[in-house]
């Protein structure tokens, strides 16, 4: 949070605005403008992949996955839209709440589409691998306690590895 009458906050909103045209627009906008992606779909992935894989090289994969599943209407089942509103990501007991509750402000894997909005701000390699996702057989992934991921083809798949990695 910035103290109010501390920074000039329009001027560091243009600064963060100019920034993303500089390392993104500009570079990549070609690209950009030939994807079946819009600008607004490739932000909202990117800052789902930021909080959702750790690794940035693995993010592409992780891109391909979730859009395979948005365009199959499929429920994404991102644990990042459910967390990003808790006040500690952390906060498991909070974060198993909100996943169960029905009336939360954001789609969640049993509605099926991505956030909204952007749920953070995203990197540029999360941008680029939202633009650049990686084809797989993989529908299905999740990290083990080690934030190490596992990528299924079906959902016994799955369930096999939930249970192999003991994870929710």
């Amino acid at each position: 949070m910035v103290p109010p009458g501390k920074l000039d906050v329009a001027a560091l909103l243009q600064r963060q605005i100019d920034a993303f045209h500089q390392r993104f627009l500009v570079p990549y906008g070609d690209e950009l403008a030939k994807s079946p992606r819009s600008l607004k779909d490739v932000v909202i992935m990117a800052s789902m992949l930021e909080r959702e894989e750790p690794k940035p090289e693995v993010r592409p994969k992780v891109a391909g996955v979730l859009y395979k599943r948005l365009d199959a209407k499929t429920p994404l089942g991102v644990d990042a839209t459910s967390r990003y509103t808790l006040e500690s990501w952390n906060d498991r007991k909070a974060f198993l709440k909100k996943l169960r509750d029905p009336g939360r402000p954001v789609q969640q894997p049993d509605e099926g589409g991505p956030a909204p909005t952007a749920i953070g701000a995203p990197s540029l390699p999360s941008l680029v691998a939202a633009l650049r996702p990686v084809e797989s057989p993989y529908w299905y992934y999740l990290h083990d306690a080690q934030a190490e991921i596992h990528f299924g083809r079906t959902p016994d798949e799955h369930e096999a590895n939930r249970r192999r990695y003991n994870v929710w």
